[in-house]
């Protein structure tokens, strides 16, 4: 599997879904998409995809109420999840 992406539920990944599969959206039809969707629902609708969630840890938390998920994304076929993702976005924004 590779490494493609890195993220947190607070700060999202650090690469732009849309750009990376290259699209550009409307203002309109970027809050149509981010409007009804997060980015890990949203990659999680495609098969060539694996999201993997680093448990939070309550016990270890250095700064409470502040603590943040953090998540990475994997492929096996990286080119057939841009594909995938690029059509999961167009039926989502049209």
């Amino acid at each position: 599997m590779t490494k493609i992406f890195c993220g947190s539920y607070m700060d999202g990944l650090d690469t732009d879904l849309v750009k990376w599969v290259g699209l550009t959206l409307s203002d309109d039809q970027h809050d149509k998409l981010w409007r009804s969707i997060n980015e890990t629902d949203l990659l999680e609708l495609c098969d060539n995809v694996v999201v993997d969630v680093e448990e939070y840890d309550e016990e270890n938390d250095n700064i409470p109420t502040q603590s943040d998920t953090y998540y990475t994304v994997y492929s096996d076929d990286v080119d057939a999840l841009k594909l995938e993702l690029k059509n999961v976005i167009e039926l989502r924004v049209i």
